[in-house]
């Protein structure tokens, strides 16, 4: 890609969203994120940008950009616009591993010179949003600072507004109360009924949030609630002074058409406990992933009421600090597949591998004895020679093996049949028992397989009483259903699949103890160039997945 003639551009999230008309959002894509890119350096001189040998447009751009915007991730649009913000704005990282959505945070981190959040990058709490509200309220701390320590913590995908304190809130509050009086004439009796409920919000709690919609289709009539809003919050920041009030786009895709909005009390953060940061900020996730079915044009539609509700009673301590671990990016990045299918052997001793680091836990199927020489015991040959040591034999455990099984329609009963006889000769030369759950785009239940002293037709027969689900593949849905337990959270999890899946767009936290290994009677070729896809699409989940699967 080459481009002449450009001025550097530093893009801004500050926009006017219609009120009336159609709410056309590629035209507004066009203004905010492809416009700021063909303003020349040169006046006369119009920029040019070439790709392949040919000119590119602001429609091409804006077409690339929303293409960043599906359910799955498009990395070929993803490529192709980071490389061209790559060379366009002031402030971007060339090797962000970031989604284009997430393009206002990766900027204002890169001002900033934050590293980005990733397996091995962890904002926190303890470490980051409780220090960077109190420099804020301090005068010590940049808006953009602020922003993108809350856009690396959250990991959001939602619009949000931070308020130095309450009382700006009510302030702005006052302000919008004011300008949708003057257009009231045109507002139904339910808009203004609405604007009265949120006239009587309060800003007293560390954050309120509303869902506006529940897609792009909803609320788009002239003059809703949710695009008057949207109006006059955003012509009130772009008058404000940003030490008080300001946005925070966390994805550009709500920036543009917001479905949940945030409103963040700066000051409350700053005296508030990591532990209550952190659980705040987890129903809020939770409530944004498992929406409300029907959105009210009728009353104020608060996000996490009901999730506050079911959680209330919920402790969730916090890790504090931030760790910070640069070393074996490149070497993951770098490390090849293997060029023939891995034999039972070699799996078995990964696993193994894999099981040794993990550290012990409480009680386990996966029992071991250890015995060590120490003077608190007696010698059982000489009981009277203080002089020998005797011997302590305890019981320690390593924690269960779990098993996710990739079901899906792709996987043949051959296939099946293949994977779980080579499970149970792995696991009894380990000898050791194991869980296991099946899951296309659907889970099972689990079910508690003994495959000590059977033998391998015997407990074969034993998983094929085991109902198995059937359908697309979600890997999703097996990362969820670790992170929902910290029990599961401590087993080594193994997920076999033909890795015909690629990630969501969305975030979701990758299981720490969480590998893949291959399905067996398979096409390697195949494994190979799906499992290669995978890892390219995780980028922005986990940039490490490489070092998750064995092979």
């Amino acid at each position: 890609m080459q481009i002449s003639n450009q001025k550097p551009v530093i893009l801004s999230h500050l926009f006017a969203p219609p009120m009336t008309g159609d709410y056309d959002i590629p035209e507004i894509a066009k203004e905010l994120l492809a416009k700021p890119l063909m303003e020349p350096l040169s006046q006369g001189t119009p920029v040019t940008i070439t790709d392949n040998g040919q000119n590119v447009t602001e429609d091409d751009i804006t077409r690339n950009i929303l293409a960043c915007m599906g359910d799955s991730l498009d990395l070929t649009a993803e490529d192709w616009v980071k490389e061209l913000y790559a060379q366009s704005l002031i402030h971007y990282k060339r090797n962000s591993k970031l989604r284009v959505r997430d393009i206002f945070a990766v900027q204002a981190g890169t001002k900033e010179k934050m590293p980005e959040p990733n397996s091995m990058v962890l904002y926190t709490a303890a470490a980051d949003i409780l220090p960077v509200s109190k420099e804020f309220l301090a005068g010590l701390c940049t808006p953009d600072k602020l922003f993108a320590s809350f856009a690396y913590f959250a990991r959001t995908e939602s619009l949000g507004f931070y308020f130095i304190n309450e009382a700006e809130f009510n302030d702005c509050k006052a302000w919008i109360k004011t300008e949708a009086s003057k257009i009231s004439a045109n507002l139904s009796a339910d808009v203004i009924s609405t604007f009265a409920d949120f006239d009587n919000l309060t800003l007293s709690a560390l954050t309120e949030s509303l869902r506006l919609r529940n897609d792009e289709n909803e609320n788009l009539d002239e003059y809703s609630f949710a695009r008057v809003l949207m109006s006059l919050l955003m012509e009130y920041a772009a008058s404000a002074d940003p030490l008080k009030f300001g946005a925070m786009p966390f994805d550009i895709a709500e920036l543009l058409l917001p479905q949940t909005m945030i409103f963040v009390n700066v000051e409350k953060h700053a005296r508030a406990s990591a532990t209550a940061i952190k659980k705040e900020w987890e129903i809020i996730q939770k409530a944004i992933s498992q929406p409300f079915k029907v959105v009210s044009t009728k009353k104020l539609n608060k996000l996490t009421s009901v999730h506050r509700t079911l959680h209330k009673m919920a402790q969730t301590p916090v890790k504090g600090g931030r760790r910070l671990k640069f070393e074996g990016v490149a070497k993951a990045a770098a490390k090849h597949f293997r060029s023939t299918p891995p034999s039972r052997r070699d799996m078995a001793k990964s696993i193994k591998s894999r099981l040794n680091k993990m550290a012990n836990v409480n009680r386990s199927d996966n029992s071991y004895k250890t015995i060590k020489s120490s003077f608190a015991r007696a010698n059982r040959r000489d009981p009277d020679n203080y002089n020998l040591q005797g011997r302590i034999t305890s019981t320690k455990y390593k924690p269960n093996i779990h098993i996710y099984l990739d079901t899906s329609g792709s996987i043949s009963e051959m296939n099946y049949e293949a994977s779980i006889k080579d499970l149970i000769k792995m696991t009894q030369s380990m000898n050791v028992d194991l869980y296991f759950n099946s899951f296309s785009h659907v889970i099972s239940d689990v079910s508690h397989v003994k495959t000590k002293g059977k033998t391998v037709m015997g407990t074969y027969k034993a998983f094929q009483k085991i109902p198995k689900v059937s359908g697309g593949t979600d890997f999703s849905l097996v990362w969820e259903y670790i992170n929902r337990s910290r029990e599961r959270q401590k087993e080594l999890s193994i997920l076999i699949t033909d890795f015909e899946y690629w990630a969501p767009s969305s975030f979701i936290r990758h299981p720490k103890n969480l590998y893949y290994i291959p399905i067996g009677a398979c096409n390697w070729d195949s494994i190979k160039s799906c499992a290669n896809s995978f890892c390219q699409s995780m980028a922005h989940i986990d940039p490490f997945c490489r070092n998750h699967i064995l092979f």
